[in-house]
Parts: structure tokens; sequence; C-alpha cells
């Protein structure tokens, strides 16, 4: 992917993080790269390959996470519980000689 498609999609995703997320996320810009300021186009523009492409992976691993949220409730009631073991047991581990 070239630099100009990675910045594009960097900055559609960062519309998409909430306000809440973004303090911690602009603390992790700061902590990783040592950047302070708003992502913007110009400001990536200047970044080397690999800082971008490492901030490229990140931004598509919270798209992934974003879009494809499973529902566990739907997922639980789906199973055979009636399978599952009801019992917890501890034991002791020997170590053979």
């Amino acid at each position: 992917m070239d630099r100009t498609a990675m910045i594009a999609f960097i900055l559609e995703e960062y519309e998409q993080t909430s306000q809440n997320n973004r303090e911690p996320f602009h603390a992790g810009l700061q902590q990783i790269f040592a950047f302070e300021g708003e992502l913007t186009s110009e400001n990536l523009l200047e970044w080397n390959e690999q800082d971008l492409s490492t901030l490229y992976k990140i931004f598509s691993g919270m798209r992934l996470t974003r879009l494809h949220v499973p529902n566990m409730i739907d997922a639980y009631a789906s199973m055979d519980t009636s399978q599952l073991p009801s019992r917890v047991s501890f034991g002791r581990i020997v170590e053979e000689e």
C-alpha cells in the first residue's frame, strides 16, 4: 500500500475513534513515536516509512476490533452447556524424577 493510501486510511479510522479514546491514544502516540499534536495528512507525510507502517497496522487492528465484536450473549445461548463441566477441582503437580 502506498503512503497516500495508508495516510487516508489512518485519518479515516482516526475519525472513528471516540473522544473518550483519543486522549489515551495521543498518549500512546507520544510514548511510542515521540509525536505530539494532531494527526493530519501534512504531519503524517513527514513520518518515516517504518513508523507510518506501524501506525497503519495499529489502526488496522483497531478497525478489526471495532467491526468484528462477537455477540457473546448469542454465542453462549447457542452452546450446549449441558456438556460443560460443572465442577472445578484442584490437585497437585508431582515432578517426575
